[in-house]
């Protein structure tokens, strides 16, 4: 009857990659909070429903950017300069399609059109899960309005969807429960954003910089994503002074409207920075989102136009769709943190 014992087989299950039983022993778990030595404490409850959450998110995270080429796709791959058989013989939505890689990058006209013609979507097919996993982070946030960790998973979800009324709920709440952690003030700053209120947003973001450990201050204040790549080798071995000189003039620069108060383009950066953290960061591989080479990407360029995965072995190919030129890829594992960049993703990113 020790609860706990339910627990330490759940998560043992879920990092052997059995979500269905680490889901039953977290319900044994939970049907014994009341049990065992004590009962489970409410941090320890809401760890329960926090690691239920993650199990229901790797299967909609699975899907939500899933989709499979129409069966009509075939014969569409032409292009003079790319030549392979696999496109004469691409007859099913379901086929390795590791080789859009190359065809996205060598023929980036022709891979946009067939993309938007004749990619379907499948993410309606999980909308469950979606449904399930919202429900187990709030219950953990409800169980103990102080645990970062359901709130970051949360509003990583829904800064991926661009879901920002929830999300405003979400860090409303988190800032309220907890003001002196630094993340409340960035989180509800990227919501204030992201629906067009900068003044506010600007106030958040300041806020949060009088509580931020000095490794995030550098994050956030790090352009070097932004720069060309002899740019980014002259700021990396530049001494403090400059790189400070350096970060107010580019801020300056690049300042949209002079005569508001607030630096819109900086606090892009900041939002940007903020919503890599929250969908890229991997505690488990040690990796924090805005140095991930999906962090990069999207603080570099913000938001794509549309991200579409496809079905390769033993994982997924990954095109965020940025428009003119081709797409930025990536090969997912199973992982859904693991962004990992293709050789032709890395060459054009750079």
């Amino acid at each position: 009857d020790e609860p706990r014992l339910y627990l330490a087989y759940g998560r043992l299950m879920y990092q052997r990659q059995g979500r269905v039983d680490a889901l039953r022993m977290y319900d044994r778990a939970l049907e014994r909070r009341d049990k065992g030595v004590r009962p489970l404490s409410p941090r320890e409850l809401a760890w329960t429903y926090y690691q239920r959450g993650l199990v229901h998110a790797d299967y909609w995270r699975d899907w939500r950017s899933f989709g499979q080429l129409r069966a009509t796709v075939a014969g569409q791959f032409h292009c003079g300069k790319f030549q392979s058989n696999v496109t004469n013989n691409f007859t099913s939505s379901n086929d390795d399609t590791s080789w859009l890689f190359e065809f996205n990058q060598i023929c980036p006209v022709e891979f946009d059109t067939i993309m938007s013609q004749y990619f379907m979507p499948r993410a309606s097919l999980k909308q469950d899960e979606l449904t399930a996993l919202e429900a187990e982070f709030n219950a953990a946030i409800g169980a103990d309005s102080t645990y970062v960790a359901p709130v970051s998973a949360l509003m990583g979800e829904y800064a991926y969807l661009g879901t920002w009324d929830k999300a405003e709920i979400v860090a409303r709440a988190f800032k309220a429960h907890v003001p002196d952690d630094w993340r409340s003030y960035t989180y509800l700053g990227l919501v204030l954003h992201e629906t067009g209120r900068d003044s506010l947003a600007a106030i958040e973001f300041a806020k949060s910089f009088l509580h931020m450990p000095d490794t995030a201050v550098t994050a956030y204040e790090n352009i070097a994503p932004l720069l060309q790549p002899d740019q980014q080798a002259w700021y990396a071995t530049a001494d403090s002074n400059v790189r400070r000189r350096a970060l107010h003039a580019f801020w300056n620069a690049l300042d949209p409207l002079y005569l508001t108060p607030a630096n819109e383009r900086r606090l892009e950066h900041y939002a940007r920075v903020t919503a890599a953290e929250l969908m890229f960061s991997s505690p488990s591989l040690g990796e924090d989102g805005w140095s991930s080479f999906a962090g990069q990407i999207w603080i570099r360029y913000g938001r794509p136009k549309a991200m579409r995965e496809l079905t390769i072995p033993a994982g997924r190919s990954v095109f965020w769709d940025y428009g003119t030129g081709p797409d930025v890829s990536f090969q997912r594992g199973t992982n859904y943190h693991s962004f990992r960049p293709t050789d032709e993703g890395l060459e054009y990113s750079n």
